[in-house]
């Protein structure tokens, strides 16, 4: 096996601060189901994120995969590891844009009894970040990798996640669903600037002691 350190990798849809599995549901937007947070001892129960990889990345960390997996296999298995990297695509166009998705991971536990802990997570300084830190997606990272080779379905090369430092923490999007209103006047008057008003009135209080502060 082989550990690594990956710098400055852009990381998408990161799922390490607890378990999550992927749970089936057809009733779901995609209309297969969507990874759900859960028990370390659930099936399948995992610390998951996706890196999203220049050309150049790809071709140093595909070297390193080749290496290890020349190094560890047996010889009832394939000469080469299956290549598990997909091309990223332009949102608009549709077409591959120059970059390589792969996901890195560990599992929740192992043998189904003992729970593992989540990747540690650090700042720029390697300060260990709170436990209820959140990695946002697209943010930039330095990982901690281990290349693990592997023979089940395929013959291949797993990316085992033992670390993330943050080096640029991308701001946290909310998803807004709504569209602007065919015919609005942005000059109308809001009907909740009144509710804000008395909300305002309605928060201040009279002290105790005579004088008026905000509850």
């Amino acid at each position: 096996m082989t550990q690594m350190v990956l710098e400055n990798v852009e990381v998408l849809w990161p799922r390490i601060n607890q378990p999550y599995r992927f749970v089936r549901n057809s009733a779901h937007p995609n209309g297969k189901g969507d990874q759900q947070p859960c028990g370390h001892l659930e099936p399948n129960a995992a610390y998951t994120l996706t890196m999203r990889l220049t050309g150049e990345q790809t071709k140093m960390l595909w070297a390193k995969m080749k290496e290890a997996y020349n190094n560890d296999k047996s010889p009832t298995w394939a000469a080469e590891p299956e290549n598990r990297f997909k091309k990223d695509k332009d949102k608009e166009t549709g077409e591959p844009n120059g970059y390589y998705l792969i996901q890195a991971g560990k599992k929740a536990s192992y043998d189904g009894k003992t729970k593992v802990n989540p990747p540690l997570q650090v700042d720029k300084r390697a300060v260990p970040l709170p436990e209820d830190f959140e990695l946002t997606t697209n943010s930039i990272c330095n990982l901690s990798i281990q290349l693990k080779p592997y023979s089940m379905n395929e013959d291949s090369v797993s990316i085992r996640l033992h670390g993330v430092q943050v080096v640029e923490l991308k701001e946290r999007v909310e998803h807004n669903p709504f569209k602007p209103v065919e015919g609005a006047d942005d000059n109308q008057a809001s009907p909740f600037n009144n509710l804000e008003a008395q909300s305002a009135v309605s928060s201040k209080v009279d002290h105790p002691f005579g004088e008026e502060y905000e509850a």
